[in-house]
């Protein structure tokens, strides 16, 4: 059978927004961020706003949150030269060094300064992304990172002048706990306080995994990951307690609702060849597309992605294509606001 072309694959989900509708700040509460419900059995379409969820969820469900922590990625440096250089943290190493992306050119051995301080050197490369190291220090890379970098947000939120700790409350869920993300896992910044209380009231029970999103869940696809089937490595937990929580939920027909395409894929992650969810802390590669048989997920809360993504071919793999793409058509038509801090959709 021939490998399937990165041409085809994006011809397969691509899909025009207009860019109005292109989210540049969250909903105010963020509940009131507008949902579409769509029920894969009786194939009817509700529209309605995110505070009313519970109304949809099933009873007794088992809600599955990422309970990640976005970390201030960006950082701008200088060079010797004096140019500015923007880079953006990908994941970190045992020595304490970075991987990193960079809008220019760096050399290896190269010295980049902040605050007209040496703060770090240039010691790898690999492919597009830069190894820097701490110079002249054993400190971990990160923690600069986390002193004085900026909050990530997409390149498609432009016409965002919130301040900056604005931005990083924005950004973040209301239960991120566990830092090393560089992009926020979209789906769970629609919860308050206010709804997660009605939600437990309501019989249903909330627990968590991790999964520090990085680059296989922003970058785009390309021909070498649809021949492997992988996408990039992103660390993934999943505790013994959701596992417990999971396995018994399944045993006794509880809906598992996973809340956002990184828990989706965590919980497909760690899944055994009995179906059932074993504790597990590591990494994934999972690229999850069409014919992919979902062992643990029942039903997917997601917001709308960027067109040709690996996140629309694993909603799509849940769904069908055809239809999600036909959802996306009917959110576009009643003005929905689209990607990160955009509304939502509910797949039962």
């Amino acid at each position: 059978m021939a490998k399937e072309r990165i041409e085809d694959f994006f011809k397969k989900y691509q899909y025009d927004v207009p860019v109005d509708q292109i989210a540049h700040y969250p909903a105010s509460p963020r509940d009131s961020a507008r949902l579409l419900v769509y029920n894969r059995k009786t194939k009817q379409t509700i529209f309605d706003t995110f505070a009313n969820i519970v109304a949809y969820l099933p009873p007794r469900s088992i809600i599955v949150c990422n309970d990640t922590k976005v970390i201030p990625a960006r950082l701008s440096l200088r060079k010797q030269t004096m140019a500015v250089v923007n880079i953006l943290y990908v994941d970190s190493n045992a020595d304490g060094s970075a991987n990193v992306l960079a809008n220019k050119h760096l050399r290896i051995g190269e010295t980049l300064f902040l605050d007209n301080k040496k703060i770090c050197t240039v010691i790898e490369k690999t492919e597009k992304i830069y190894t820097i190291k701490r110079y002249g220090s054993n400190s971990n890379m990160r923690a600069v990172f986390e002193r004085s970098g900026t909050m990530p947000l997409p390149p498609y939120i432009k016409n965002n002048i919130a301040s900056a700790q604005k931005k990083s409350k924005d950004y973040q869920t209301i239960f991120a706990k566990n830092t090393g993300s560089i992009a926020a896992p979209t789906a769970s910044l629609h919860f308050t306080k206010k709804l997660i209380n009605k939600i437990e009231k309501d019989g249903h029970t909330i627990c968590f995994v991790t999964l520090q999103v990085g680059l296989a869940t922003f970058s785009p696809v390309a021909q070498h990951q649809l021949d492997t089937k992988t996408l990039h490595k992103e660390y993934i937990s999943v505790s013994k307690e959701t596992a417990r929580i999971i396995n018994a939920g399944k045993k006794s027909g509880r809906t598992i609702v996973a809340i956002g395409t990184t828990a989706a894929r965590t919980l497909e992650s760690a899944v055994d060849h009995r179906g059932m969810v074993t504790p597990y802390e590591g990494t994934t590669d999972l690229f999850i597309q069409e014919g992919h048989a979902y062992k643990i997920v029942d039903e997917l809360v997601t917001n709308f992605h960027v067109p040709r993504s690996s996140l629309l071919a694993l909603v799509s793999a849940f769904a069908g294509r055809k239809i999600v793409l036909e959802l996306y058509r009917q959110a576009i038509e009643r003005k929905f606001r689209f990607f990160s801090f955009g509304d939502a959709m509910y797949i039962k």
